[in-house]
């Protein structure tokens, strides 16, 4: 069991990886469509949930797995640099998480990180980037990979991509 989820948790790790070339342009509906509107705070993240059912045995069992990934934001109080969070949050143990969040600067990325875990129910990332001083710019969040869910469940695998809404934000 435990040699099978590492060999799936490491495909989806290469998938996001091969992924991770291609996905800002294909994000780019995911990133349009998940514009937070103006009344939303600069820290609310953008959250989408995923789940699979088991029906084995008598009863029927469920993982919900929430995903979010905040709006970019100054990473400390000396406002030099940005960065955006994300988490994948199940309500049982899965047998693997495997995302990557990329930290955007007007619609281009800027930086990237690849995040995994096995047999947990809660992974959080954060990615940053020292922003140019005395420039305002557009900063926007996007999330993308995959939940690996226990054997038994259906969907075995489920698959996400979330953007956050765009921040304006200046550096000192």
């Amino acid at each position: 069991m435990k040699g099978t989820a590492r060999r799936m948790l490491l495909l989806a790790v290469a998938t996001a990886g091969l992924l991770g070339v291609t996905a800002p342009a294909s994000l780019a509906s995911v990133s349009a469509s998940a514009q937070a509107p103006a009344s939303v705070s600069r820290t609310q993240a953008q959250a989408i949930t995923i789940q699979a059912v088991s029906t084995s045995g008598r009863a029927t069992k469920k993982i919900v797995c929430a995903i979010s990934v905040s709006k970019p934001n100054y990473e400390s109080p000396s406002h030099k640099k940005v960065a955006t969070v994300g988490v994948v949050a199940c309500s049982s143990r899965v047998a693997g998480i495997a995302f990557t969040l990329i930290l955007t600067k007007d619609h281009s990325p800027v930086a990237k990180r690849g995040f995994a875990s096995l047999g947990s129910k809660r992974k959080v990332g954060d990615v940053s980037y020292s922003c140019p001083t005395n420039r305002t710019h557009e900063y926007g969040g996007v999330m993308f990979g995959t939940v690996i869910f226990p054997p038994g469940y259906e969907p075995h695998t489920g698959s996400f991509a979330v953007a956050s809404g765009q921040a304006h934000l200046r550096c000192r």
